[in-house]
């Protein structure tokens, strides 16, 4: 089966503008990209752009499952980026992501943080995203 660009199975077309901008350039280059080569700073980007967030979503529930420290910039900067998505997009992964951050209450002494304070600024994400997550529990 022959693999396809985001371009060619979203149907999505290249920004031709005269003077393409850094994100204009990015964009560019994302849909020649295939979902399987996106990188964690493409979605974050995605994300923050709203560029095919449910595409995003699917790559970045899977990276915080296997790392939830994962980011670009800073440990857990994707799980981060989740607090701001939108609560339809999120929903589907209400249950999953809630047992991750059961989890992850334990491993969070254990982990290496780079400065002061981070594992405090960390711990603030994972409550930001808990209270996220039972909001669209109970609305269910």
């Amino acid at each position: 089966m022959e693999k396809k660009t985001i371009k060619q199975q979203f149907h999505l077309e290249y920004d031709t503008s005269e003077e393409l901008f850094p994100l204009q350039e990015w964009y560019n280059e994302l849909l020649d990209k295939e979902v399987g080569e996106l990188t964690v700073f493409d979605v974050l980007r995605m994300l923050r752009q709203n560029v095919l967030p449910e595409v995003a979503l699917l790559s970045a529930v899977k990276w915080v499952l296997e790392d939830i420290y994962v980011g670009d910039a800073y440990d857990g900067q994707l799980l981060e980026a989740l607090t701001r998505v939108e609560d339809r997009l999120l929903k589907p992964y209400v249950k999953v992501l809630q047992e991750l951050l059961q989890e992850a209450e334990v491993l969070i002494e254990d982990h290496d943080w780079s400065y002061e304070g981070e594992q405090e600024e960390f711990g603030e994400v994972m409550k930001q995203l808990s209270q996220k997550l039972t909001k669209l529990q109970d609305n269910t």
